[in-house]
């Protein structure tokens, strides 16, 4: 969800197992929901922005059918892991956003957790 706060408004591009869902083609507003999608399963999730133009706000996702929702956490990003909030900006003017930081246009790559389950990638086998 877009963040609330001036400047959090903006573009961002988001894949689920390797497709697009969102386009930066469209700019996000204050408070707007970038993506509200069931998956019959995802291996991975990333975001982008190849704009310059920052995406601020919260990312959160579901493992059990919608009951319980998760913040990320971002592999690749600068500053802090958390995608309670996080900017995703092609330069890197909007860095002082957020502490969670993916800049300069990167993909980051953001993975689902729970405080006793942490997911962990390894050649595209999830493990606990």
């Amino acid at each position: 969800t877009t963040g609330e706060e001036l400047y959090n408004d903006g573009t961002i591009e988001v894949s689920v197992n390797g497709d697009f869902v969102s386009s930066t083609s469209y700019t996000y507003d204050l408070g707007e929901a970038v993506l509200d999608m069931c998956f019959p399963s995802f291996d991975s999730i990333q975001v982008s922005n190849p704009t310059n133009d920052a995406w601020t706000g919260s990312i959160m996702a579901s493992i059990d059918g919608g009951s319980i929702f998760n913040y990320l956490e971002c592999t690749n990003c600068a500053g802090a892991t958390s995608t309670e909030k996080i900017v995703v900006d092609g330069n890197s003017t909007g860095v002082a956003q957020a502490s969670t930081q993916c800049m300069g246009g990167i993909s980051c790559d953001l993975l689902v957790y729970t405080k006793t389950t942490r997911l962990v990638s390894t050649s595209g086998e999830w493990v606990t």
